[in-house]
Protein backbone atom coordinates (compact mmCIF):
# COMPACT_ATOMS: atom_id res chain seq x y z
CA UNK A 1 0.00 0.00 0.00
CA UNK A 2 1.37 3.45 -0.60
CA UNK A 3 -0.07 6.98 -0.10
CA UNK A 4 0.61 10.09 -1.75
CA UNK A 5 1.97 13.22 0.60
CA UNK A 6 0.58 16.80 0.28
CA UNK A 7 2.39 18.83 -2.37
CA UNK A 8 5.00 21.74 -1.57
CA UNK A 9 6.47 24.44 -3.38
CA UNK A 10 9.92 24.92 -3.92
CA UNK A 11 12.55 27.02 -4.72
CA UNK A 12 16.08 26.67 -5.95
CA UNK A 13 17.71 29.51 -5.64
CA UNK A 14 21.72 29.07 -6.84
CA UNK A 15 24.00 31.57 -5.86
CA UNK A 16 25.26 33.93 -9.60
CA UNK A 17 28.41 32.92 -10.56
CA UNK A 18 31.16 35.46 -12.70
CA UNK A 19 34.47 35.61 -13.58
CA UNK A 20 37.32 37.95 -14.13
CA UNK A 21 38.00 37.79 -18.33
CA UNK A 22 40.31 40.49 -18.67
CA UNK A 23 43.03 40.98 -17.24
CA UNK A 24 45.32 38.01 -16.79
CA UNK A 25 47.19 37.84 -13.13
CA UNK A 26 49.96 39.14 -13.12
CA UNK A 27 49.18 41.75 -14.55
CA UNK A 28 50.72 45.20 -14.34
CA UNK A 29 48.36 47.92 -14.15
CA UNK A 30 48.45 51.71 -14.71
CA UNK A 31 46.45 54.98 -16.08
CA UNK A 32 43.01 54.05 -16.83
CA UNK A 33 42.21 50.19 -17.69
CA UNK A 34 38.88 48.51 -19.30
CA UNK A 35 38.00 44.99 -17.31
CA UNK A 36 35.48 42.60 -18.85
CA UNK A 37 33.50 39.69 -16.68
CA UNK A 38 31.24 37.25 -17.55
CA UNK A 39 28.40 36.33 -15.22
CA UNK A 40 25.26 34.16 -14.84
CA UNK A 41 22.47 34.87 -17.34
CA UNK A 42 20.09 37.98 -17.12
CA UNK A 43 22.10 40.14 -13.80
CA UNK A 44 21.67 43.00 -13.27
CA UNK A 45 24.56 43.76 -11.67
CA UNK A 46 28.45 43.13 -11.86
CA UNK A 47 31.10 45.10 -10.23
CA UNK A 48 34.48 45.05 -9.79
CA UNK A 49 36.64 44.88 -6.59
CA UNK A 50 40.11 45.11 -5.13
CA UNK A 51 41.87 43.56 -1.90
CA UNK A 52 45.26 44.80 -0.83
CA UNK A 53 47.34 46.96 1.61
CA UNK A 54 44.39 48.77 3.36
CA UNK A 55 41.16 48.21 1.21
CA UNK A 56 38.84 45.17 1.82
CA UNK A 57 36.71 44.20 -0.85
CA UNK A 58 36.68 48.36 -2.50
CA UNK A 59 34.70 49.02 -5.56
CA UNK A 60 36.62 50.49 -8.29
CA UNK A 61 34.34 50.09 -10.78
CA UNK A 62 31.03 48.86 -12.26
CA UNK A 63 30.48 46.85 -15.50
CA UNK A 64 27.72 47.66 -18.18
CA UNK A 65 26.54 44.51 -20.31
CA UNK A 66 27.68 44.63 -23.44
CA UNK A 67 27.69 42.35 -26.15
CA UNK A 68 31.18 41.42 -25.68
CA UNK A 69 30.91 40.70 -21.71
CA UNK A 70 30.07 43.28 -18.69
CA UNK A 71 32.75 46.19 -19.36
CA UNK A 72 34.13 48.80 -17.03
CA UNK A 73 36.91 51.36 -17.46
CA UNK A 74 38.52 51.58 -13.84
CA UNK A 75 40.74 54.78 -13.80
CA UNK A 76 44.01 53.22 -11.19
CA UNK A 77 44.87 56.34 -10.05
CA UNK A 78 42.06 56.10 -7.27
CA UNK A 79 44.12 53.56 -5.32
CA UNK A 80 47.60 53.31 -4.25
CA UNK A 81 50.94 51.09 -5.90
CA UNK A 82 51.12 47.98 -4.92
CA UNK A 83 49.54 44.62 -5.56
CA UNK A 84 45.97 43.72 -5.00
CA UNK A 85 43.95 41.21 -5.64
CA UNK A 86 40.76 41.54 -8.30
CA UNK A 87 37.30 40.02 -8.45
CA UNK A 88 33.92 40.37 -9.81
CA UNK A 89 30.87 39.97 -7.91
CA UNK A 90 27.76 39.51 -9.63
CA UNK A 91 24.30 40.09 -7.53
CA UNK A 92 20.44 40.38 -7.97
CA UNK A 93 18.64 42.93 -6.24
CA UNK A 94 17.84 40.51 -3.44
CA UNK A 95 21.30 40.87 -2.23
CA UNK A 96 22.36 37.34 -3.19
CA UNK A 97 25.71 37.44 -5.15
CA UNK A 98 28.08 35.39 -6.25
CA UNK A 99 32.25 36.78 -6.07
CA UNK A 100 34.51 34.90 -8.45
CA UNK A 101 37.91 33.53 -8.05
CA UNK A 102 40.75 36.88 -7.47
CA UNK A 103 43.37 37.99 -10.27
CA UNK A 104 46.31 39.09 -9.08
CA UNK A 105 47.24 42.54 -10.08
CA UNK A 106 50.67 44.97 -9.96
CA UNK A 107 49.06 48.77 -9.53
CA UNK A 108 52.04 51.24 -10.50
CA UNK A 109 50.66 54.92 -11.13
Amino acid sequence: MSTTSASISLTVANPPTTFVAVRSSGAGLSGTQWLDAGASSGMPKVVFQVTGGSLQNRVVATATATAYGRLAGWNIKTIFDGTYTLQSVASYPSGRSGTSAGITVHVSN
